[in-house]
């Protein structure tokens, strides 16, 4: 159990097999409702939650994200900033995601409390070992493929590097992102990522719960056959 705001609350299990980025931008041009996309995200057995909002102000993304915290707790998943550690440590969220423009990763992990997961963005092999030193919950590697859900996306660095960053950053979570789909991620694990990041796959989906689905059951088939070799 964990306590916030006087509050007791279970504590989640973040996994990182299937992580799952509501793209505020992506939901509101498809006119997704976000706290149901959440239920079907919880029912289907995602192992984490981000929300990223690139386009509104600190103002607006704390507002929005009180709701989707408020049902996160509720349906025992694991709710991760994205960018605003200063909103993370207010609400006390599960964790936060840091790109490589945003505060430094070294200055974040001092002001976080010992259960929040810190999570960072790479995007190369060097950027990689560097974040590595600090051991933080995870790192994701992108864009694997190309992507059409960021403005500007960092050059794509392959199925290849991820085998050479999983061997360079050892027991850290790596996971990759960008572009990925059903019918890919298997690949990305085969190559040594242990989970993917999805957003428009699932986000946009007839059936987003379905496509987490399918994305643990491709992700655990690949995770096997990969031990076997």
């Amino acid at each position: 159990m964990v306590v916030r705001g006087g509050f007791v609350f279970a504590e989640p299990t973040a996994s990182f097999d299937v992580y799952v980025i509501i793209d505020q931008g992506l939901c509101a041009s498809s006119s997704i409702d976000v706290g149901r996309l959440m239920k079907h995200l919880s029912d289907a057995g995602a192992g984490a939650i981000q929300y990223r909002a690139k386009n509104l102000s600190k103002a607006k993304y704390y507002q929005d994200i009180q709701p989707l915290l408020s049902l996160a707790r509720s349906f025992r998943i694991p709710l991760f900033v994205n960018d605003h550690l200063d909103i993370a440590l207010a609400l006390r969220t599960d964790g936060i995601h840091l790109g490589q423009n945003d505060l430094p990763y070294e200055a974040a992990q001092k002001l976080l409390p010992e259960n929040m997961i810190l999570g960072v963005s790479t995007h190369s092999l060097e950027q990689a070992v560097a974040a590595a030193r600090l051991k933080p919950g995870y790192m994701a590697i992108g864009p694997v493929f190309p992507t059409t859900t960021k403005a500007n996306p960092d050059p794509v660095v392959g199925t290849d590097s991820i085998r050479n960053i999983k061997a360079s950053i050892g027991s850290i979570p790596l996971i990759a992102i960008g572009g990925i789909t059903l019918e890919n991620a298997a690949e990305v694990i085969r190559s040594g990522a242990d989970g993917v990041a999805v957003a428009s796959c699932v986000i946009q989906a007839k059936e987003p719960a379905i496509a987490v689905q399918v994305l643990k059951e491709r992700v655990a088939v690949a995770k096997a056959a990969r031990e076997m070799n």
